[in-house]
């Protein structure tokens, strides 16, 4: 979870190395996708950086 909570924080570059570890880890099997997890990289759907909107747009298009 604490992993998680970097999606949150006011720099956008620890949010996108954030979802970009995350993102290496499932595809690696090391975490799978949850609620809390979910809710969270959902929310970066609407992100202010527009860099991060197009990260979370790609984690859904390409996570299976």
């Amino acid at each position: 979870d604490k992993i998680t909570l970097c999606l949150r924080d006011d720099s956008e570059m620890v949010r996108r190395q954030a979802l970009m570890l995350i993102t290496n880890l499932m595809q690696e099997g090391y975490i799978k996708l949850r609620n809390l997890l979910l809710f969270r990289i959902i929310r970066l759907l609407v992100d202010d950086s527009s860099a991060i909107r197009q990260y979370g747009t790609y984690f859904f298009s390409h996570m299976k």
